[in-house]
This record gives C-alpha cells, structure tokens and sequence, in this order.
C-alpha cells in the first residue's frame, strides 16, 4: 500500500473492479461508488443491494471524471487496470493499489485489511469454508464419482472451466471452489488433449464428442451472439449424443456473470447453492 495514508472509518468508498464490491457487501459495507459490468449496469447477482451506488463506467475503460464527481474519500483500485492512472487516481483520494491474487480469498482478506475488518473477514471465510463441506458432503452422497463439466459459450467459442495444475489448492476460480472445496470430480481432460494455463480452455467442436461428463453446466454469457451460439449447439447431433445431455443432467445458467466476475464470498456462497439445487434434482 506504500505511504498511502488510509482514512480510519471510510464512509464513501470507489471500488473500481467488480470483486471490491463483493468483498465490501460481504464485510457489511456498503460502497459509495462502483465500476459497472456493462459501463451502466451493476453485476446482476448484487443489484439489488447496490441501489443508490454511483457508477464509474468499465474496470478497464475508467472514467476519471465520474470518479471526481464522486468525492469519495478511499479508492480501492487494481494493479491490472490502474497502474497507469494511479497518480491521477491518488490525486481525487487516497488510492490503495491492490496486486492481482491468485487465491480469491486472499484478495478478500486484502480488501478486509485496508477497511480494518480482518476480524470480520475471518468469519466469513470460514462460513464459505463450512458452507463447501457441508455441500461435499451432501453431493458425495448423490452424485458420487460422477463427473461434472463447466461449459461457457462466450462468442463462437466454447471453453471449458478447470484448475491450472501449478494452482491447484488455490481458490482461483470457481472450478477450483467446486472440484477442490466441494469435491465435484473433474472429466479427464488430459485425455482430451486439453490443458490449463488459465482457468479457462477452448474446446474446439472436434473435441466435443469426447466430453463424456455425467453432469454438464452450460454458462451462457449475456448477448444476443452467446444465445444463437447457444441456440445453434442445441441443434447439433453430436450435442445431442452427449451422456450428460442424453440423461438431462444438463443445466443451464443463464446468469453466468456471477460465475465468471463475481470473485468474492458472496458470489462463491450463492454458486455452490445452485450447483447443490441442480446436481440434487
């Protein structure tokens, strides 16, 4: 954090990535000013809880007039986005600059530390921790060594979410949450060629055949490109063949934003609840 001098009881705090106001609603703070999703719209899955929350425009496209018109009094902001307008950032209000983590829960306790809730980081980390044994526990029961796949259609492409091999016992992503902490069982990828430098692997259609996994997630990102897309693989014969698919163990999230930018304990808690109610139907 450098010499930057945090005020003591901040009450008008700029998140300036999507994750901050996870990990600020989950410590009971409620953000002064936020990046949005769609450079208008709050992530979908925290709406409802962000009423009256001045919006800064996209992570990546920040719109430093909107931020000095919100006066705020802290700026949480990130390594990845905001290196290059920290000075101007630092100028409005004191500005922490937050390094990019690997495991989410460590980026939480990192936001909890600079508001001075540590202690209040804790016990929400453990609840998520006890939340993924108890649901471990359940889908052991009813869905075994069945194994289950995340697929996302995002553009023409479909990928598939996994763990990157270097970061296994991380909470890096969701898959990590749900194949490491709640103990799904990944389909082997290996065997089909597919390897993890990121959370996230494109699987062409040649591949597709080879997807045997019992259970299947399709995650359709929001547009009218990812619902053709989508619409179109529905079609597809070989889709169709599919095992999971064949025995409707197929379920479809069309909210996926949470999935892919929530990041934080709040998203993490209410993923692990859809995939207990899907996996238990």
């Amino acid at each position: 954090m450098g010499d930057v001098k945090i005020p003591a009881d901040p009450q008008k705090i700029a998140a300036l990535v999507y994750a901050h106001a996870d990990h600020l609603l989950a410590l009971g703070i409620k953000p002064h000013a936020l990046v949005t999703q769609t450079g208008t719209e709050f992530l979908p899955y925290l709406k409802d809880q962000l009423q009256g929350v001045k919006p800064l425009g996209l992570a990546h496209e920040l719109n430093l007039e909107a931020v000095l018109a919100a006066e705020p009094d802290l700026i949480i902001a990130n390594t990845g986005f905001h290196e290059k307008t920290y000075d101007s950032l630092n100028k409005i209000a004191p500005t922490v600059l937050q390094e990019n983590y690997l495991d989410a829960m460590d980026w939480f306790r990192d936001t909890a530390k600079i508001v001075g809730k540590e202690k209040e980081a804790d016990v929400v980390v453990k609840q998520l921790l006890d939340k993924a044994a108890q649901a471990k526990e359940k889908l052991s029961k009813i869905v075994g060594n069945q194994t289950v796949a995340f697929v996302r259609v995002s553009g023409k492409e479909l990928s598939v979410v996994g763990i990157e091999e270097q970061n296994r016992g991380k909470m890096t992503y969701f898959g990590s949450l749900l194949y490491e902490n709640v103990g799904l069982k990944e389909p082997d990828y290996k065997a089909m060629g597919i390897e993890f430098k990121k959370s996230i692997a494109t699987i062409s259609m040649e591949k597709l055949p080879d997807l045997k996994a019992d259970h299947i997630f399709m995650l359709v990102r929001d547009g009218a490109d990812n619902e053709k897309v989508w619409s179109e693989l529905q079609q597809n014969p070989i889709w169709k063949t599919l095992p999971a698919v064949k025995n409707n163990h197929l379920y479809v999230v069309k909210d996926s934003a949470k999935w892919f930018a929530g990041y934080g304990p709040i998203a993490f808690s209410q993923i692990i609840d859809e995939a207990v109610t899907a996996l238990s139907k």
